[in-house]
């Protein structure tokens, strides 16, 4: 098995005439007809994996508009950004802040978490803000976007308890996210209802 740069792994597929060779990305796939190893790591389109130029995976794509979503937030402890994407078209967006029309907490002296000295992934029902994901559902609800099945969350932050019983109420089945936190129970209520995690660390800027 030989390691692409950028699509991930090749594998070799002995149905194939030759063994040939195909990457194991699902945003590659790209099938080396062989025999041997495919020459420089080609992409489907035909450029090198790693080259600078090359097109982003569907993942690193969607994780870098979640991470200008984000830019939204007012939140003073932690800018969070969501979308929620099915067939590879985006659904719905969301950005963790008060709800709608309220104070933020910067008009408040302060963040409520700050001010009662509550740690990271702990009580976060302490708060004046909705999550990013919470929001990126009830936007779905006011303008009528189905959301139910075989949907991708794509988030900055990876998901609390709350917001990934959310999550897999409305029929996500998979979840990418960037920065983790202490908090786990939300990662094993995904694991228990078999919903696919994934974490990518590295979102390059657009």
């Amino acid at each position: 098995m030989k390691i692409s740069p950028r699509c991930g792994r090749w594998s070799l597929q002995k149905c194939f005439p030759n063994s040939s060779w195909r990457c194991g990305s699902r945003e590659c796939g790209y099938l080396w007809p062989g025999p041997g190893d495919p020459p420089g790591n080609l992409t489907d389109d035909g450029r090198r994996c790693g080259e600078a130029d090359a097109r982003p995976s569907w993942d690193t794509y969607f994780l870098e508009m979640a991470k200008h979503v984000a830019t939204r937030s007012v939140c003073s402890r932690h800018k969070v950004g969501c979308l929620l994407v099915k067939d590879r078209r985006v659904l719905t967006t969301g950005y963790n802040g008060p709800p709608r029309g309220m104070a933020h907490c910067s008009e408040l002296g302060g963040c409520a978490r700050d001010l009662a000295s509550v740690e990271s992934g702990s009580q976060v029902d302490i708060g004046r803000c909705l999550h990013a994901e919470q929001n990126a559902i009830i936007q779905a609800a006011v303008h009528g976007v189905m959301v139910d099945g075989d949907i991708i969350c794509y988030s900055t932050l990876q998901p609390c308890l709350t917001c990934s019983k959310m999550l897999i109420n409305v029929g996500v089945v998979r979840v990418v996210f960037r920065e983790g936190h202490p908090d786990l129970a939300g990662m094993k209520m995904l694991d228990e209802a078999r919903v696919k995690t994934e974490r990518i660390v590295e979102v390059r800027s657009l």
